[in-house]
């Protein structure tokens, strides 16, 4: 199958790609065109589900769909758009229990993508263990300083990026390290 975006007629052969989650253990659910969903949508799966992809789904960081899915282990988010706020605000506690058990983010051309990979939400993911990303859009990595002691896999591909500190200073830290690759790697300085 092919993704498309949003208001493109699929050429003929190919299906247009719709917005839906998938759990290994739930199965796959199309999730209704353009809707923003909050915290809510998971409420009955709770501390079920460990493994989920969100694909071509719009949602608010502080209320995300999966807050309550406490036993996150790998969250793989595909041509999402994450928007700042909707006046939800949900305590940073729910927050930090949501992501502080992740081993696996995958972010791919996700719109709102530095939002996710912010140090401070970073920071919450203490037991990350792998940190892929795809398509983002001046991300400052530098950020991430400090912030990833058990990362042993760090890919970071076909984005445009930039660093507040050394390569050296950003690495030091990550002792874990196995895979790193920054292929198709874009200057966002350059690319002005």
């Amino acid at each position: 199958m092919v993704s498309r975006e949003w208001g493109e007629r699929a050429a003929p052969g190919f299906v247009e790609s719709k917005p839906y989650w998938a759990s290994p253990t739930y199965g796959f659910t199309r999730i209704p065109t353009r809707a923003i969903h909050n915290g809510d949508i998971f409420q009955q799966y709770m501390d079920k589900v460990s493994v989920l992809k969100l694909s071509h789904c719009t949602f608010n960081l502080p209320s995300p769909p999966f807050l309550c899915c406490h036993n996150l282990r790998f969250l793989w988010l595909d041509h999402c758009q994450v928007v700042t706020s909707d006046g939800t605000r949900k305590d940073d506690d729910d927050i930090s229990r949501c992501f502080q058990r992740l081993w696996v983010l995958d972010v791919r051309f996700t719109k709102g993508c530095e939002q996710i990979l912010s140090a401070q939400m970073i920071s919450v993911m203490i037991q990350l263990r792998e940190l892929n990303v795809v398509g983002a859009q001046r991300w400052d990595i530098g950020q991430l300083q400090g912030l990833l002691p058990n990362i042993r896999r760090f890919r970071v591909t076909k984005s445009k990026m930039f660093f507040n500190c050394s390569e050296n200073e950003l690495f030091s830290e990550m002792t874990k390290m196995e895979l790193l690759d920054f292929s198709n790697k874009r200057d966002a300085k350059d690319l002005d």
